[in-house]
């Protein structure tokens, strides 16, 4: 027999085992089964006897008001409570005949007050088990109270009668009370010797099946553990050739081969892992190029370290020498054009960063509108202008289509994008001429962004629109960048439906680089409704209240600046949740803006503890953090719109045109 066994190939000896395992899995389950079920019917039959006895209390109780106060009512009541142990009754004289009818049974049960679902378990569970001593016990006590309810009934009888003949005097009514107590007395002690009766055979149901139960586990265990203790003893024997092979594999050796013997399961093992080794060697070339990967990514990093930086430097600097009253108003104002220009150039940065990652998630959201291209054409020019002015470049726009007036994309992804293009062509030309040419090509926009610079050999437009790659990578290179802003323009071009590529470029002569989107093109009376709609939520401020929440000081005096500004002066502060939510008991605020992290009450609980309190006026959220699952926590909170800081005034300003453009006026 042992030699049979050792002879088997390893997957017959696992159908062998496995085939073992399930029969007695199998017959575990079906012990287990068998124990549900019978619970099942002794829970069914507790639930009977206890419907049974409510059923018999409800009765006595109709029928000792029945003769108190002679109304009929009452002794209907009587009769409608006896139909409980009436169908039980029937039941289980079927039930006690060799050969009784189920319909009767099942139909008695159900005019006994059981569930119809319990019904086939309980008769189930009177045929298998009515020669056991306590269910035997039971129905003896069950019929004894039959006798008693017969009782009861011929009792109701004459007192209705009585009744009914106006015959019954005090001194016999109260007589026939005691009987119909003592009746009921009775009853009850048979229900509690019942109850007693059938919590004894739960227990031994309830032992026994525990028995059988865990015999069985014990088998199944035991006969596993040890038909898979003798499996693996003469499996690990047979595996001693394939496990010092990984040994040596795992320390490197790539020249060590497992020898194969015959063609079972064990040789296919050793085929498998001779292929592992040879695709080991492949992956050794895989991992460098990764490493070359990871070696650019940190170079990103350190980059991205220095871009950051650098402007922080210059804010912090230019900050200082503004604290010093004796320089000249002019050299100050230069030295505010100076930090305004870094602090936007850092926002694009980060914004860059979060973008990208935006775009890799799938995040990134299209927000589609009318605008004028020359408008936007005319706005990237006057931001650029000043930009070029470090390299002594001069910019010029050239419109190619007269007819070219509004179109219908995302305006601020146009924007990023251009920006983006124009800002690599003027960081790599020096003293020459950038050109953005723009116009309709078939049925597409082209935007062109020409420069004189110092142009891309093959090996680096190769690399060019590629993540956290720059043409010049090298820690000592003269041009700075993060290394994003191609490919996130490229990015956004395609999620606006169109693309940008490297038209052409030749070392010395410059760069072409095109952007080209689908021709969206509307009428100038649409530009015009919508400039006015983006102006109107500025009206609206102007005598409303506003209430600004958030946890920094600075953060105040900004808001408050710009709102003064633009001639919107009711504006109060609050500096927690909690300062908010008790302002806005005693005050009534037309909106409210809510930075999301702060002390004592964060901005999200402070939004929903405001909406709970029936606070119905706009909330916007005005916060740091910048990435998509931000901006869905807070409309979730109750939030009615959502924006980042710092805070861009014209997209303020459109948010609250799009908040306030369905309600003209607010009530007081």
């Amino acid at each position: 027999m042992i030699n049979w066994w050792r002879s088997l190939a390893v997957t017959f000896k696992l159908y062998i085992l496995f085939g073992l395992m399930a029969i007695l899995i199998t017959a575990e389950l079906l012990t287990l089964f068998f124990a549900m079920h019978t619970l099942s019917g002794v829970r069914a039959f507790v639930y009977g006897e206890g419907m049974w006895s409510k059923a018999q209390k409800n009765a006595v109780h109709s029928l000792q008001r029945y003769a108190l106060t002679k109304d009929e009512r009452y002794y209907e009541d009587f009769i409608t409570h006896l139909r409980v142990p009436v169908g039980d009754r029937a039941a289980r004289l079927e039930l006690l005949k060799e050969d009784g009818n189920y319909t009767v049974m099942r139909q008695g049960f159900i005019d006994g007050g059981n569930h119809p679902d319990d019904i086939d378990t309980l008769i189930s569970f009177l045929r298998r088990y009515r020669r056991v001593s306590y269910v035997e016990q039971s129905v003896a006590l069950w019929l004894e109270a039959d006798t008693l309810l017969l009782e009861l009934t011929d009792e109701a009888k004459n007192l209705r009668s009585s009744i009914a003949g106006g015959v019954l005097h005090e001194p016999e009514l109260r007589k026939q009370l005691d009987r119909i107590e003592q009746i009921n007395t009775k009853l009850s002690d048979l229900e509690n010797r019942f109850s007693e009766s059938l919590s004894e055979g739960s227990r031994w149901v309830e032992g026994l099946l525990k028995i059988i139960l865990v015999t069985l586990v014990l088998i199944v265990e035991s006969t596993g553990l040890f038909l898979m203790f003798r499996f693996a003893q003469n499996l690990n024997r047979s595996l001693e050739d394939i496990s010092q092979a990984a040994v040596e594999v795992g320390q490197g050796n790539f020249n060590h081969t497992v020898p194969v013997h015959g063609k079972d399961e064990l040789a296919q093992i050793a085929n498998s892992i001779n292929d592992m080794i040879r695709a080991l060697q492949f992956q050794i070339g895989q991992r460098k190029r990764a490493e070359d990967a990871n070696q650019t990514k940190s170079m990103f990093l350190a980059n991205m370290s220095h871009e950051i930086r650098t402007p922080i430097s210059v804010i912090l600097g230019m900050a200082e020498l503004l604290k010093d009253n004796s320089i000249p108003q002019e050299e100050r104002t230069k030295f505010v054009e100076t930090i305004e220009y870094t602090g936007r150039n850092l926002n694009r940065i980060i914004n860059d960063i979060l973008d990208i990652s935006k775009v890799e998630t799938g995040h990134l959201q299209i927000q589609n509108s009318h605008f004028s291209i020359p408008g936007l054409v005319e706005e990237i020019a006057t931001m650029m202008n000043v930009a070029m002015r470090k390299n002594k470049n001069q910019f010029i726009v050239t419109r190619n289509t007269p007819s070219l007036d509004t179109v219908n994309t995302d305006k601020i992804r146009l924007h990023q994008i251009l920006v983006n293009l124009i800002g690599n062509a003027n960081k790599f030309t020096d003293s020459a001429k950038i050109e953005l040419s723009y116009g309709v090509e078939g049925d597409k926009i082209a935007f062109r962004v020409i420069d004189q610079g110092i142009g891309l050999s093959e090996d680096q437009q190769e690399i060019l629109f590629k993540n956290f790659s720059q043409a010049d990578s090298s820690l000592t290179r003269k041009r700075e960048g993060s290394g994003l802003g191609l490919v996130l323009a490229k990015k956004l071009g395609q999620a606006l439906g169109g693309d940008v590529v490297l038209e052409k470029s030749e070392i010395g002569k410059g760069s072409v680089f095109l952007l080209t989107l689908p021709a969206h093109i509307q009428t100038h009376l649409e530009l015009q409704q919508k400039t006015a709609a983006e102006t109107l939520a500025g009206e609206f401020l102007r005598n409303r209240r506003i209430l600004i929440v958030d946890d920094t000081e600075e953060n105040h005096i900004i808001l408050k600046f710009l709102f003064k500004k633009h001639g919107i002066k009711n504006v109060y502060s609050a500096y927690n949740g909690k300062d908010c939510l008790d302002q806005a008991k005693t005050t009534k605020f037309d909106l409210v803006i809510m930075d999301m992290q702060m002390p004592i009450l964060d901005g999200y609980e402070t939004t929903k503890q405001l909406r709970e309190s029936g606070f119905n006026e706009p909330i916007v959220a005005l916060t740091a953090h910048a990435m998509k699952d931000d901006e869905e926590r807070c409309l979730a909170a109750g939030c009615n719109a959502y924006l980042s800081k710092p805070l861009d005034w014209k997209e303020f300003n459109r948010t609250l045109s799009r908040l306030f453009s369905h309600e003209p006026e607010f009530t007081s």
